[in-house]
């Protein structure tokens, strides 16, 4: 079971993440300079001093000048993509229903896949699409594919452009 994650329920963290719009794949791959990690304005908090400093973010590199951040582990990324997952969509079946597109992309059941991805969307309440843009539906992705522990990096950039995500398997690449 996971531990860690059933001693709190980081809603402060999520309502700051919601306040400031973060754009939740690039949680995996922050980056920081010394400074915005000692930030304590509590005025002006910062989305990833304060994950840094609550433990969901850990340093995993650091190069002279920037370290780079990302989950400690698959525990906490898992569990803290299910409850961004559960708080961004408003819907706790998502995590039903990725589980069902996880299997249907291992599976190359593309019609699934489609059917799946429409599953996620119909069930997230009308007042969460206010205001939604692609950051949002991509997020959403992004989260269900996390949170069942599957390999995704976000905008990657190649020689023909950038890729909004990319699911990553030993033997594919979607």
């Amino acid at each position: 079971d996971n531990y860690w994650f059933s001693t709190a329920t980081p809603s402060f963290l999520v309502n700051l993440i919601k306040e400031k719009n973060y754009f939740i794949p690039n949680l995996e791959n922050a980056k920081s300079g010394i400074s915005l990690l000692e930030n304590f304005n509590i005025e002006n908090l910062q989305i990833v001093p304060m994950l840094f400093q609550t433990g969901y973010l850990t340093i995993k590199d650091f190069d002279g000048t920037l370290f780079y951040l990302s989950y400690p582990n698959e525990e906490v990324k898992k569990s803290f993509n299910k409850i961004l997952l559960d708080d961004f969509s408003g819907n706790y079946n998502a995590p039903v229903l990725a589980q069902k597109l996880g299997k249907a992309f291992k599976n190359e059941n593309y019609d699934d896949v489609e059917f799946f991805i429409n599953a996620i969307f119909n069930e997230i309440p009308y007042p969460h699409f206010k205001n939604a843009d692609e950051n949002y539906f991509h997020t959403i992705i992004y989260m269900a594919l996390s949170l069942i522990g599957f390999n995704t990096k976000s905008e990657l950039l190649n020689s023909r452009g950038r890729l909004d995500l990319a699911l990553i398997f030993p033997d594919k690449v979607f």
